[in-house]
């Protein structure tokens, strides 16, 4: 959770982590795959939106959403584009899940 808190913080964008998630995923299973990170909307305006992914606020497009999104929806971001609207609790249990995940990161690192 440090790991991916400090690197938003530090204006690392999403896309790094994503490619970082990604390099690790590979280590450990040998197998190409993406990842989008569950987003709280903040804001909207027209067809962009200011996210929120663990205090770190970004912008993002909302071209490729087919369906419409509000203020406190989640959506999955990945490359800087709104991929699909998430169910609130699917979304929080997803977060929860990648905090777990680089908590224990960051132990290891200790």
């Amino acid at each position: 959770m440090k790991q991916i808190t400090k690197l938003l913080k530090n204006n690392i964008y999403i896309n790094d982590i994503i490619k970082m998630c990604h390099e690790c995923i590979n280590l450990f299973i040998g197998k190409s795959m993406c990842l989008a990170i569950p987003s709280k909307i903040i804001r909207i305006d027209n067809s962009t939106a200011v996210i929120d992914v663990y205090g770190a606020q970004r912008n993002i497009s909302l071209l490729l959403l087919e369906e419409n999104v509000h203020i406190g929806d989640y959506v999955l971001v990945h490359a800087g584009f709104a991929i699909q609207k998430l169910d609130e609790e699917m979304a929080k249990d997803t977060l929860e899940l990648f905090k777990k995940y680089f908590g224990e990161e960051d132990k290891k690192d200790d």
